[in-house]
Formats: structure tokens, sequence, C-alpha cells
């Protein structure tokens, strides 16, 4: 099921790094992963989890990177309709209907693929889905 997912959009990668790594301290969230566009340094951090989880992850993420770099915008979609996943990523957001599972330790970090090999914390190469993307996942 799809809880919530919450979008950080920082100008520059130090203050994507610091919005993520704080957010995910502050709550139980999952962090999705980070999308950057073509210019202009911009990166969108994404988590999920239940709502009241992701807003404080949001406002804790936010405030981190501001001490970092610039914040975009900050947003918060409750319950987002399936297509969602689709409009935001081609494959979809693989790690967003398992965000209410126990075992996120557990899972690679980098797909949040139930089948991925990859634990949190080995080498990026042993993910399912090294290479799938241009930014080498």
């Amino acid at each position: 099921m799809v809880k919530t997912l919450g979008l950080i959009e920082t100008i520059g990668l130090p203050a994507a790094i610091t919005a993520a790594d704080a957010a995910v301290k502050a709550a139980q969230v999952s962090l999705l992963g980070l999308e950057f566009t073509r210019g202009g340094g911009m990166t969108v951090v994404m988590l999920s989890g239940d709502v009241g989880a992701v807003k404080a992850a949001l406002e804790a993420g936010k405030e981190a990177a501001l001490k970092v770099g610039k914040v975009w915008g900050v947003h918060i979609i409750p319950r987002p309709h399936s297509t969602t996943n689709a409009m935001l990523h081609p494959e979809g957001l693989k790690g967003l209907e398992q965000c209410s599972s126990n075992n996120s330790e557990e899972l690679c970090n980098l797909c949040q693929d139930p089948k991925c090999t990859r634990k949190k914390g080995e080498a990026k190469v042993n993910c399912l889905h090294y290479g799938d993307k241009e930014d080498g996942i």
C-alpha cells in the first residue's frame, strides 16, 4: 500500500545529501532516492512513510539542507495515486510500495527491490539494477 511521498528539492548535491541524511535520521521513513535535473544543480530527495513521519523528516531535512546550501521547495503528497509512480520515474518508484516493510534495513538502499541480492552497506555494483540508469544508480 502506498503511504506518503515526501519531496525536498535542493540546489546542489551537498545540500541534497545533507537533507536526505537528516531526514532518515529524524523519522522512520524510507529514502527512495535522489533525482537529478538536467541543469542548474537541482536535486530532489524522495522519501516515503507514514504522513507524520514524512512531515517530520521533511522539516529536519529542510533545516539541515539550509545550513549547507539552498532549498528550492518541500512538498508532501499523502496517499499518492498509483499512476503518480509512473509519472515520477519511468519504471516507477519500486520502494514506495515496500515502505511499510519492517526489513528495510536488510533491503538494498539503492533500489529497494526485494529481489535484489545486495544488502545495505555493500558495494553498489552488487545491486541488481546497477548501470540501469544514467547516474549508475
